[in-house]
């Protein structure tokens, strides 16, 4: 997903470097490369010469480099579904300096970071964050020895990394750190999503920082966060103010568009799942394939269908306004979903206040304990 999102997010054409394993069949070796992918290779492929074959791949970065081209590489070389920033590779600063050296002396390197509210499930928010520029060329003249260089870039870029993403450094508090994610962003008192992240990296940066912070946090957040699992509490659906009346009326108008939507769509969302349940095992990969089928199936599926309707009607001329409707219903039904979701979430709150439910009143507390602690720390 990440590539995609990146590709999606800036304007220039971007050039990856991609792992190298995924370019060993010959058809999609020339597929990845005419989409801008090179391999880098890592310890783990067991390649003979590991630095002469990467420093084949560095030569075609330079030479893109110097007609202006962007190269993209994740500097910690592996992925996992955790906010936290692994140990960097040297590949990053090793290719930043070559380029260097091979005379291209107005080398930067941008730190970019990518939040996602759930990697795991889809219609969720995204924020991409982009640090300042790193200049290769005053770390290099600052540091003469080469080895001393790249050990000093990889601190910098480290450190700007972590400005642009969340990184909680302790395992221990990931958990109740991650709990209060949603509340963080209701406390910042904002609808902007670079806000939010704000407020959230620092309050995560002083749970770093601070042992006593940490101690509070582990003391607070368990019973918020077990008390809203018990009660099937969502923080982001929950809303104290109580559910809004022009959402209800939103709600009526969606309904029947909202429900063509399903029953015409949902054989492509099923055939995503089977996919997805037949071929991923890596579920950082889920996603991934769904937007792949989704992408490249729903075009075609919309054309058969559109071509059905005409055939049903008699007249070729039914053929693009049965696709316009569909479409229509299928973004209708996108805004309205969430609404829906909202509305059964606002009832059984609403459920557990009119019956007086004690666990639903002791949430309702230690939320509030939270809250004030939340905006304590961040008071400071």
């Amino acid at each position: 997903m990440d590539p995609v999102m990146l590709c999606w997010v800036f304007p220039k054409q971007l050039h990856w470097l991609t792992r190298a394993d995924v370019f060993k069949k010959p058809t999609i070796n020339k597929l990845l490369r005419g989409v801008n992918m090179l391999p880098v290779y890592r310890e783990r492929d067991k390649v003979d010469d590991l630095h002469g074959i990467n420093h084949k791949t560095f030569q075609v970065c330079n030479e893109r480099l110097a007609h202006n081209a962007v190269m993209c590489m994740f500097p910690e070389g592996t992925h996992r579904g955790k906010k936290q920033l692994i140990p960097l590779k040297k590949g990053v600063a090793r290719m930043a300096i070559n380029a260097l050296n091979d005379g291209l002396d107005d080398i930067c390197i941008v730190p970019v970071g990518l939040d996602y509210e759930s990697y795991y499930n889809y219609r969720t928010t995204l924020l991409v964050k982009v640090g300042k520029p790193i200049e290769v060329g005053k770390v290099v003249t600052e540091n003469t020895d080469q080895a001393r260089a790249q050990n000093t870039l990889l601190s910098i870029i480290r450190s700007a990394l972590k400005e642009v993403m969340i990184d909680i450094e302790h395992n221990e508090a990931y958990d109740q750190a991650m709990g209060i994610e949603s509340l963080c962003a209701k406390v910042s008192g904002s609808n902007k999503l670079s806000e939010q992240f704000d407020f959230y990296h620092k309050t995560i940066k002083q749970i770093n920082d601070d042992d006593k912070v940490q101690d509070e946090l582990k003391e607070l957040a368990p019973p918020y966060l077990s008390l809203k699992h018990e009660l099937r509490i969502d923080e982001k659906l929950f809303n104290e103010k109580g559910y809004p009346f022009l959402n209800l009326i939103l709600l009526a108008l969606g309904l029947f568009p909202s429900l063509v939507a399903f029953i015409f769509f949902y054989p492509v969302y099923q055939l995503a799942e089977y996919i997805v349940k037949k071929v991923v095992k890596d579920p950082l990969f889920v996603n991934s394939i769904r937007l792949c089928c989704w992408t490249f199936v729903t075009p075609l599926y919309l054309l058969l269908l559109g071509f059905a309707f005409a055939l049903f009607t008699g007249t070729i001329w039914m053929f693009l306004p049965s696709l316009l409707v569909l479409v229509s219903c299928g973004i209708i039904a996108l805004y309205w979903w969430p609404l829906w979701k909202q509305f059964l979430h606002h009832r059984l709150c609403n459920s557990y206040a009119s019956e007086k439910n004690k666990a639903y009143s002791n949430w309702l507390a230690v939320r509030d304990d939270l809250k004030k602690w939340i905006v304590k720390l961040n008071s400071k």
